[in-house]
């Protein structure tokens, strides 16, 4: 791409060590920018002190997430064990530093947009424009009013309040989460449409072939534990879909962070489940790719989602996929044809969603064959990026002007 547009993103999340979907996503679209040529900064601000984590237990005390200068250490993105790519600087700042270093990436490495990704370092990336006059664009991975409505406690939701009214340019990753957006904020305005993306070779999608099913099936969940994720529809069905197919297993990736995996198991598997050898509850695990590739059904229940990453690594895979027809998975999958859509809440659907998938294996290799292609043709982050590149223009154009 001819003069990408040089941005700063501004994160609490950067794989290896994350919380779900915006840090893989972050780590996507910086290898992306950096194939197109743009000059990149990744500032990363407290890792796990602002997220799902506690300050300096679960993560450790600042510093010993282990980025320094940037671009020496390997990080597991969907290119697995690959390093940073030499041309981008991954920064590890404090909260309180983070203003300061961030003025100074700007301003040395002369970018030209601010990129949020996390509601809560709002004020740094105010402070960091009004010195540089650098526009800010603001991606929401999910709106803190929506997560309560879908029973999660947000702690942070006046600061996503300022950002929301305070960046130039707001970008959703739906078309129903910039319906939640003027639902909740019908003054909202310079809003964009523009989801994540994925890596996927032209190889992807033939890699359901090479499961084997002649010990039963597995169903698996990647995911945190939350209210929002439906993981409560989940484990309901769970024992119905057992009696059913006594040769399933499922297979539970999630929970917390790394540090609390075993009490979230205890806290949210219920008595029934506990001891069942056909659930294997593996719990946070810092990538999920090799359990994509083995397993044979992807189970997304989720109250709420605001995307999907999970639905697009699992497409990139081959593997098919049962999913509510929240506004994120239902603009990434087509009913009957890259994947089976349920209503959220409803363990009844989930329950014959998943059997359906269990019960026709044509119908799992013709989903998982039409949704690896559908990744490569519409998700592919080369075609995504473009995207972003051009809302970096519209909002310096805005900018220039205002």
């Amino acid at each position: 791409m001819r003069n990408a547009v040089s941005a700063l993103h501004i994160t609490s999340e950067f794989p290896p060590l994350h919380f779900g979907g915006l840090g893989v996503s972050l780590a996507g679209l910086v290898r992306a920018a950096d194939d197109a040529g743009a000059r990149v900064s990744v500032l990363l601000v407290d890792p796990g002190a602002g997220g799902y984590g506690s300050p300096g237990r679960a993560y450790g005390a600042f510093g010993r997430y282990g980025y320094g200068s940037g671009g020496s250490l390997p990080w597991r993105g969907h290119r697995r064990e690959q390093p940073v790519p030499p041309g981008v600087a991954l920064i590890e700042a404090s909260y309180q530093d983070a203003a300061r270093v961030g003025i100074g990436l700007v301003r040395a490495r002369r970018h030209a947009v601010i990129h949020l990704h996390s509601s809560w370092l709002w004020p740094i990336a105010a402070e960091i424009r009004a010195a540089t006059r650098a526009p800010i664009l603001y991606t929401l991975h999910s709106i803190d009013r929506v997560e309560v409505e879908a029973g999660e406690w947000i702690p942070h939701g006046d600061v996503q309040d300022a950002a929301i009214a305070g960046a130039d340019t707001i970008v959703v990753l739906s078309e129903g989460e910039r319906r939640n957006l003027l639902r909740h904020y019908p003054g909202a305005d310079r809003i964009r449409v523009i989801g994540n993306g994925i890596e996927c070779s032209a190889a992807d999608g033939d890699l359901h072939r090479r499961r084997a099913e002649g010990n039963g099936l597995q169903v698996l969940y990647v995911g945190r534990f939350a209210n929002r994720k439906g993981i409560h529809e989940l484990f309901a069905a769970m024992p119905r879909i057992l009696d059913r197919y006594p040769w399933t297993t499922f297979v539970i990736v999630g929970g917390g962070s790394p540090g609390d995996s075993a009490k979230r198991a205890a806290e949210w598997l219920p008595a029934s489940l506990r001891g069942e050898h056909r659930v294997r509850f593996l719990g946070w695990q810092p990538t999920a790719g090799r359990f994509y590739r083995r397993c044979h059904i992807l189970v997304v229940p989720s109250r709420y989602e605001p995307f999907g990453m999970v639905i697009l690594e699992g497409m990139s895979a081959g593997i098919a996929i049962a999913a509510t027809a929240t506004p994120g998975p239902s603009e990434i999958l087509r009913d009957g044809q890259t994947g089976l859509l349920f209503p959220p809440r409803d363990v009844d659907g989930l329950v014959e969603a998943v059997s359906s998938l269990i019960a026709h294996p044509d119908l799992r290799r013709q989903l998982g064959d039409a949704g690896a292609e559908e990744a490569r043709r519409r998700w592919s982050w080369p075609h995504v990026y473009s995207r972003i590149d051009r809302a970096y223009r519209v909002a310096l154009v805005a900018s220039a002007q205002s």
